[in-house]
């Protein structure tokens, strides 16, 4: 099963390598000269909602809850990508649209607002930090799937940091959407295999397949609670994230942004369920265990020999495909927005040197931290949405208000970001309490934009 793995791995290296040969120039990394059919593109948004995070994050949830509330609590994190999904139906096409010649987040808020040092300073470091965040989820589940093949978990980490950095380097977003196809065409394959399986275990345990149906969506508080707290950053997150902002901009058209979205969301609710049923035996016949754990036991002691192995490289697939994603947006974070927006006042990226060393270094480092900060968490969902507040809550409102909303100023814009943040920063540190730690942030990003636009417009909003 090792040598399987690495083959495997091989394989999407080379293939990542191969179609280097169609990237001419250092733009074409971050978005593909001509760019990419839907279907492609809606595979990769998908993958990258669906990685360990989603799975095993997803089990350990349903795990920590009493007996016979974890059916749907292990399929929150997929619904809440769904759902995401289908809302960009309506608002990823008019991104495509509004935001044209724009290749990240922070470009287009340059061009639409002008430059501000301040705000893609702090949009740039804020993002590098949240997607670090989400990368560490990704190695510790990588980690802990291997040592169930007889890896080490400290030589798992390296093998998935080393893996997605190569993924990255061969040919950018290009590289990353087929082989993420790739990945994710043997999730949906595999993953409903498990069903079968689930079912059988927990009719073992005197548990129907109706008993499960049965259950509400919100048993207790508790669930509604967490529910929202892993809905809003998928609803308002990924309206305008380096993620699926790049993957609109890399559609060929409007009207392909429109069914990329669809597909994602389709796709994502076909492995909800055959997810939701793992839940439920982590939460039936493994409640109260070290969560950490959980997922390994299932594949070991529950699935088959072949089923099992056939579960782990959908896991592996699945955490891969939703790495080299963060880790392409680390890189556009770094050459595009960082050395190119903010240090050389927005030039052509292939008029400047060293951008693609620039990109690679931000990489390298990035799974160098995560690797490290990977070894010392295990809550894999309570680390993805850490700094939530910072990016999603900071910048909806400015990006997304300002994309509809014509009167949306340049002071208005820098208010809202300052105020954003400072309450951001004072909810995170226990100083300041709010109703809820993403929308309150986005609420109040939302009217300071309002107010300080209308006070103070645009000089070409007067005449």
């Amino acid at each position: 099963m090792k040598l399987f793995l690495l083959c495997i791995i091989a394989a999407l290296v080379g293939i990542s390598f191969i179609l280097s040969k169609k990237v001419k120039s250092d733009s074409d990394l971050l978005i593909p000269r001509g760019g990419i059919p839907f279907l492609v593109v809606g595979f990769t948004m998908a993958a990258g909602q669906f990685g360990g995070s989603s799975l095993i994050g997803g089990v350990q949830l349903a795990s920590e809850y009493p007996a016979g509330a974890g059916f749907y609590a292990g399929a929150y994190a997929l619904i809440g990508g769904a759902i995401s999904c289908f809302i960009n139906l309506f608002v990823g096409p008019e991104v495509k649209r509004r935001a044209r010649g724009s290749v990240t987040p922070s470009d287009y808020m340059r061009r639409r607002y002008g430059r501000v040092a301040f705000v893609q300073g702090f949009h740039s470091i804020a993002y590098m930090m949240s997607l670090t965040c989400v990368l560490v989820s990704q190695f510790i589940s990588f980690a802990n799937i291997v040592a169930a093949i007889g890896f080490r978990y400290t030589t798992g980490v390296i093998i998935c940091a080393v893996t997605v950095c190569l993924l990255v380097f061969g040919s950018g977003l290009l590289g990353v959407a087929f082989t993420d196809m790739i990945q994710y065409s043997f999730i949906v394959i595999l993953l409903p295999i498990t069903a079968y399986f689930s079912i059988q275990k927990l009719g073992s345990v005197g548990v129907t397949v109706g008993e499960l149906f049965a259950q509400p969506f919100f048993p207790t508080e508790l669930h509604f609670n967490k529910f929202m707290y892993i809905l809003w950053p998928y609803v308002f997150g990924n309206m305008f994230n380096y993620e699926y902002f790049m993957r609109y901009q890399s559609c060929r058209g409007v009207k392909e942004a429109r069914k990329a979205c669809a597909t994602a969301g389709v796709l994502l609710l076909i492995i909800a369920l055959p997810v939701a049923l793992l839940g439920a035996i982590a939460n039936y016949c493994y409640n109260g265990e070290n969560t950490s754990k959980v997922f390994q036991e299932i594949i070991t002691n529950d699935l088959p020999p072949v089923c099992g192995y056939a579960m782990i490289l959908v896991v592996l697939m699945a955490i891969l495909t939703t790495a080299d994603s963060f880790l392409a947006s680390i890189s556009a974070i770094a050459s595009k927005d960082f050395y190119g927006n903010l240090l050389h006042k927005g030039k052509n990226i292939n008029e400047l040197p060293h951008t693609r060393l620039i990109a690679r270094g931000a990489v390298i480092l990035a799974c160098v931290a995560a690797a490290f900060l990977a070894l010392e968490f295990t809550q894999i969902l309570s680390i993805m949405f850490t700094f939530a507040p910072l990016t999603t809550g900071v910048f909806w409102a400015p990006i997304i208000i300002g994309i509809f909303w014509k009167k949306a100023s340049r002071r208005g814009m820098i208010c809202a970001v300052a105020i954003a943040a400072a309450t951001a920063i004072l909810h995170m540190t226990g100083i300041l309490p709010l109703f809820d730690r993403l929308l309150g942030v986005i609420c109040v990003s939302a009217v300071s934009l309002v107010v300080f636009s209308l006070l103070f417009p645009d000089p070409v909003q007067k005449s």
